[in-house]
């Protein structure tokens, strides 16, 4: 053999035996799973397979990322050429792992071979699916929550799920997660602010110590509405002298004591519990009441609310002897303007000379007493105490100076057998026209003809004085009802105090301020000094027409303050309101009416009382409470009209607390 050939086998004993020493074990670890969740067994596998006998220690360590944790360490002796095996098992508890967590392999190492297995994952987390339902709730509702929970491996979570409301720090409500599924009940906080909020959902478990080892987190958008909790009334004073203003306001809170803005109806209760006023008013802003000094003396209730949630104060009247005086020709009058029955004597002085007078006078009441003395004129005083009023200068006649009450009518002798009867057969005729009215509605021709207050034929029945008026006759009113309905109609008079100086300017101005009530479908009719506005359902096509006439008084009144503000010769008139039954006719084109009891004369007569204002008759006004603003005349059964209600501002407000509720 050639010495090259020699050289070149001796070199390549070398390599070899220098490759064998190299390679002194093969390491085979067996392939992992893709992903564990903390808490999960595992197995591997790894075999030692050494080319040389070996004898060291065999080791294996978790790695994730920079870190890593020893999970099998043990002596091993193999032989070359032969193979051995190791089982390697257990679970990514916290004892093993600790707080390790992310991309993770198995590294083993044996005498002087490390080899590191595939990777996988070792993860923390919980998969969350929540149903709610609902997504708008009330503060204090309950909601009905389920879902389910499962580990990143797909694995269903056995643990715990607590449920808390995002950005409040309030308790949380928990239950138990089996199988993968949970089911529990969740109540908004009672005092939860309205507004947007998440509902956390948080599923986990723990190990034997109480240690979390998975968990999920999911956050689910809901919203909480405000709603009235509380409605406050405050007031100026809690006891107050008549005559004295109260201020109230009311304040309105939502369930986390916020104030809340809105509109809501006052009431305002007498001690009888009776409702004396009624308005819409806004939350937070002073409203002012007026008493007078005959509103009676006790505890008055304001009452308002709004949804279910009311509210209430009290406050308290107190007692007020007052009287007036008034001083006509040589009559004296002494009202009691007070608040409760006036019993005291007085002393009233006739040109200086003082007489007493015996006064017992009730709540609104008036005593008249006639003033006589040698002819001439006097200074006449009156008072309590020791101050005297000075109520006016008259001219008296008489033989001596005295002061007679005025009386009223007679019941002493003949005179109380005379008004017996009278009250006898008023009362027959009462009930047989109650009967009669009573079995059937008034249908059908009369069988009477009379006149009526405009020179017109009128037909009428027996014992009642009709007034029957025909369409388009204006200043005379003529036509006869062949058939007609009862029908709840309101009326308007107006009456002209100086017709006669108003001159032909000022009835061209009352006519343009009539044209109103054409417009309104209402039908004109003239009566001597008054103008009288009928408002039927057949006419207007309404059931309920008393505030279209209200409107109406009210454009008439307006037009005629304005004439008068520009005018020298003033139109002096008087509006009244009323409502009452007519029955009514409409054939052929034409609008017929005869009036039932007082419904023409009640508006008339009001006209005449109601000064300048529009006057709304007892039985009008408690059809129109709360529509429009309205004050009580003192002294008077009458109400005066300070302004109708506009509610078409609030028509939106109504739509946006319509759609709160759905």
């Amino acid at each position: 053999m050639r010495k090259k050939e020699i050289t070149l086998l001796v070199l390549t004993g070398f390599v070899i035996i220098g490759v064998m020493g190299l390679v002194s074990a093969e390491i085979l670890i067996s392939q992992p799973s893709g992903e564990y969740n903390i808490g999960d067994g595992f197995n591997f596998t790894i075999t030692l397979s050494p080319v040389i006998d070996t004898s060291d220690f065999f080791e294996a360590s978790l790695v994730c990322g920079l870190r890593e944790a020893e999970v099998y360490k043990s002596p091993a002796s193999v032989s070359g050429g032969e193979q051995k095996t190791f089982l390697i098992e257990g679970k990514f508890d916290s004892f093993l792992v600790g707080t390790l967590s992310g991309i993770c392999l198995i590294k083993s190492k044996y005498g002087d071979e490390e080899v590191r297995g595939q990777t996988f994952e070792l993860t923390k987390g919980v998969r969350v699916t929540l149903e709610i339902g609902g997504f708008v709730f009330d503060p204090g509702e309950g909601i009905p929550v389920s879902g389910t929970a499962y580990k990143n491996t797909g694995d269903e979570l056995d643990g715990f799920v607590d449920i808390s409301l995002g950005g409040l720090n309030t308790s949380s409500s928990s239950s138990r997660v089996v199988d993968g599924r949970f089911a529990l009940n969740f109540t908004i906080p009672w005092d939860a602010p309205a507004g947007d909020y998440n509902l956390v959902t948080r599923a986990y478990d723990s190990d034997s110590s109480g240690e979390v080892m998975n968990e999920g987190i999911l956050y689910e958008g809901i919203k909480i509405r405000q709603v009235v909790s509380d409605v406050g009334i405050a007031v100026n004073e809690q006891t107050f002298v008549p005559g004295s203003e109260l201020i109230y306001t009311i304040m309105i809170y939502d369930q986390s004591g916020i104030t809340i803005d809105d509109d809501l109806e006052v009431m305002i209760f007498t001690p009888e519990n009776e409702i004396f006023f009624r308005d819409l008013v806004k939350s937070g802003v002073a409203n002012r009441f007026e008493t007078f000094t005959n509103y009676s003396s006790g505890y008055w209730t304001i009452d308002t609310s709004s949804g279910d949630v009311k509210g209430e104060r009290t406050f308290y009247i107190e007692e007020i002897e007052k009287i007036e005086f008034e001083l006509q020709n040589t009559t004296l009058i002494i009202r009691n303007v007070g608040n409760v029955r006036y019993t005291s004597p007085l002393r009233v002085t006739i040109g200086g000379v003082e007489e007493i007078v015996n006064v017992d006078l009730a709540i609104y009441e008036e005593g008249r007493f006639r003033l006589s003395a040698p002819d001439g004129e006097y200074d006449i005083g009156i008072g309590e105490g020791e101050d005297l009023e000075n109520v006016g200068t008259t001219f008296l006649t008489g033989n001596a100076i005295g002061i007679d009450a005025i009386k009223g009518f007679g019941f002493g002798g003949i005179t109380i057998m005379i008004w017996l009867i009278v009250l006898i057969i008023l009362g027959i005729v009462a009930l047989l026209l109650y009967r009669k009215i009573r079995k059937k509605p008034f249908i059908g021709k009369m069988p009477k003809i009379v006149k009526g207050f405009g020179g017109g034929v009128v037909k009428a029945r027996k014992a009642q004085d009709v007034k029957v008026a025909e369409e388009g006759d204006v200043g005379g009113i003529s036509g006869e009802i062949d058939s007609g309905k009862k029908q709840e109609s309101s009326i308007v008079a107006l009456k002209i105090k100086n017709m006669a100086q108003v001159g032909e300017k000022g009835r061209i101005a009352l006519d343009g301020a009539l044209l109103k009530a054409k417009q309104s479908k209402a039908k004109i009719y003239s009566s001597e000094d008054y103008r009288l506005i009928i408002f039927a359902p057949v006419l207007t096509g309404e059931r309920d027409n008393s505030l279209d006439a209200l409107k109406t008084a009210q454009e008439i009144k307006e037009d005629l303050d304005n004439y008068n503000s520009e005018e020298e010769k003033k139109i002096s008139f008087g509006v009244g309101v009323h409502v009452g039954d007519l029955i009514v006719e409409r054939k052929e084109g034409k609008f017929k009416f005869t009036s039932l009891g007082n419904t023409i004369n009640g508006a008339k007569s009001l006209a005449g009382r109601s000064g300048k204002n529009v006057g709304l008759t007892k039985e009008l006004h408690g059809k129109v409470v709360g529509k429009v603003k309205s004050e009580k005349q003192p002294g008077e059964n009458f109400w005066r009209l300070k302004g109708i209600t506009d509610r078409s501002k609030y028509e939106a407000f109504v739509d946006k607390f319509l759609e709160k509720q759905i």
